[in-house]
């Protein structure tokens, strides 16, 4: 972790950053994992799990605004806008309405590019 921690810390990271979503839909499958894209042609990001299992992140157009950090007042209501691009979300969360989703955990993970699987920072390569 003090790899991450020290490339926060420099002017110049030497890589963009990723934000990674995760839709906990439901308890008893994996939860749906998107990004809102990085290139033109990338369709499909790997990102390693607190175990080192390299998990799959689709891309998919996503607007999230609204993730204020505060310590007084009312938490802050972050709205996801996620686009359906192919069927990408509709095929990722089964049959379900998008009404069943209001309430569900959405999880933002944001690290560098060079930390997603195969990248320069990667360990496991």
């Amino acid at each position: 972790m003090t790899d991450v921690i020290s490339t926060v810390q420099n002017q110049d990271p030497g890589s963009e950053l990723v934000v990674l979503y995760e839709l906990e839909y439901s308890k008893n499958e994996e939860p749906a994992r998107f990004f809102g894209g990085l290139e033109e042609d990338l369709d499909e990001v790997q990102f390693r799990d607190s175990v080192n299992t390299p998990q799959d992140y689709n891309a998919i157009p996503i607007i999230a605004e609204g993730f204020d950090i505060s310590s007084d007042g009312a938490y802050s209501r972050p709205e996801l806008s996620i686009g359906n691009i192919g069927d990408t979300l509709s095929d990722a969360i089964g049959g379900l309405d998008y009404e069943d989703l209001i309430g569900k955990r959405v999880t933002r993970i944001i690290t560098f590019k060079k930390y997603l699987v195969g990248g320069a920072s990667d360990s496991h390569t």
